[in-house]
């Protein structure tokens, strides 16, 4: 999703290249620590969904800044703005997408939202 050219930032369209670069960035660091990189594949010995919930919650929170319409330097902390997108947020979402099309809860898994923040 980050990858591609047409991504879009949900919260800024004119932040959409730094955004998806940041995010991309980010998730890609995460997954090289975790047990998901590379792609477990079959018979998966040795993961299991509390496995991944411990991972996913390894996850650190990425706070960044976006020039804000007053600055005139990039680099001008004090007024730039911390830019709302987070990978915890993204990660939040997917599981609770998950949880609903697959008709099993997190609280089935042994997955807590809140604990991954």
């Amino acid at each position: 999703m980050f990858r591609k050219n047409d991504y879009r930032c949900p919260r800024n369209k004119d932040h959409s290249f730094l955004c998806g670069s940041v995010m991309l960035g980010a998730l890609t660091k995460a997954l090289d620590s975790t047990c998901l990189s590379p792609l477990p594949s079959e018979p998966y010995n040795g993961v299991s969904l509390e496995g991944i919930r411990d991972e996913l919650g390894k996850i650190n929170k990425v706070l960044w800044r976006t020039p804000s319409p007053n600055s005139h330097r990039f680099s001008d902390l004090r007024s730039d703005e911390l830019h709302p997108c987070n990978l915890k947020d993204e990660i939040d979402d997917m599981l609770k997408a998950h949880e609903l099309s697959s008709g099993v809860s997190m609280e089935d898994c042994g997955l807590d939202a809140k604990s991954l923040k």
